[in-house]
């Protein structure tokens, strides 16, 4: 008889103890489940650098033949800061951009100086092996369109392209005094970053094809005469865009 008491308090603790163990066995569980890290979000970037207070981007501008190291003038800096897996907020501003910072390019990445061309207009840096060119997209202290552009004596002709899809050509301007006068007017042209734009009028892509083989392309909305950049061009400027499309149709 107190064998089998004993036997019953021995199955008793034991049964206490296996208890105790599944419990914190499904306590840890949990805990590790709370604490377990989640997942950095992917961020799709705008792909940009800065360098000297000004924002500069790769889109709407390319080289034909394509940019090589002999097109490339003295190193003008360095990337500092990579924003791609490193920085996880979506919502972060552009305000708190820096120079060297970058959106994709390598910390370290050298960072150039077209030959022939001012730096506050376009710049040049290797991507994924490849030579790319990043061009000027605004800056704080941009008083004129010279500021952000270098295009006196470079411009070959102007193409007004689609708003549709910014490649299809509505009109060139080919007359050389004509293309003088309107590259002047950019290059004198003030600039304002707190003109916005009314969202329901067309933008126009201007083309510009240089001597070099470079074209590139800005945002030109007529209703308010405005290039992207904040450049806040006369009316001269648009009659004569006006014109060009007209005398096209």
């Amino acid at each position: 008889m107190i064998n089998i008491q004993l036997l019953t308090v021995a199955a008793v603790f034991a049964a206490l103890a296996l208890g105790c163990t599944s419990n914190d066995a499904s306590n840890n569980g949990a805990l590790a489940t709370e604490i377990e890290p989640r997942p950095t979000p992917h961020i799709d970037w705008s792909d940009f650098i800065r360098f000297g207070g000004t924002t500069y981007l790769p889109w709407h501008i390319d080289k034909d033949p394509p940019l090589q190291d002999e097109d490339l003038g003295p190193l003008f800096g360095r990337v500092e800061f990579k924003y791609d897996g490193i920085v996880t907020d979506p919502f972060y501003s552009p305000d708190n951009r820096k120079d060297g910072d970058a959106a994709y390019l390598e910390i370290g990445t050298p960072v150039y100086i077209v030959d022939g061309y001012k730096p506050e207009f376009i710049l040049a840096a290797r991507r994924n092996g490849k030579l790319s060119l990043y061009m000027s997209d605004s800056h704080p202290n941009a008083e004129t369109g010279s500021d952000l552009l270098d295009l006196e004596g470079k411009v070959k002709y102007i193409g007004v392209n689609s708003p549709q899809d910014s490649k299809s050509e509505l009109a060139a301007i080919i007359d050389q005094l004509q293309i003088d006068s309107l590259v002047s007017m950019i290059l004198d042209a003030p600039v304002d970053l707190n003109i916005r734009n009314d969202p329901e009028s067309d933008v126009y892509f201007l083309a510009f094809h240089l001597y070099d083989g470079i074209t590139f392309s800005r945002g030109y909305v007529p209703p308010h005469n405005l290039m992207s950049g904040g450049i806040q061009l006369p009316v001269a400027f648009r009659i004569a865009i006006g014109d060009a499309i007209q005398l096209s149709e």
